[in-house]
């Protein structure tokens, strides 16, 4: 189980990480900036058929309303 969770658990926080890029390539005077202070978790030893989940925090410090229109994980 451990070696199919960190294949999902790497293409998550690629995606984060991706997120944040795209999100600070857009700043300016009146623009949304979005800020994740931890932008990773070890999952450790997850179990095949249980549920691991961990709540990621991204913060707007723009002017303008940050809108996350989709959200994936590996």
């Amino acid at each position: 189980m451990y070696h199919r969770i960190v294949p999902c658990l790497f293409r998550f926080i690629a995606a984060v990480f991706l997120f944040g890029i795209a999100a600070s390539a857009c700043t300016g005077p009146d623009k949304p900036i979005a800020v994740v202070e931890v932008d990773t978790h070890d999952f450790r030893l997850a179990y095949e058929g249980k549920d691991v989940i961990h709540e990621f925090t991204i913060k707007n410090t723009g002017r303008t309303d940050l809108v996350v229109q989709d959200v994936k994980t590996g």
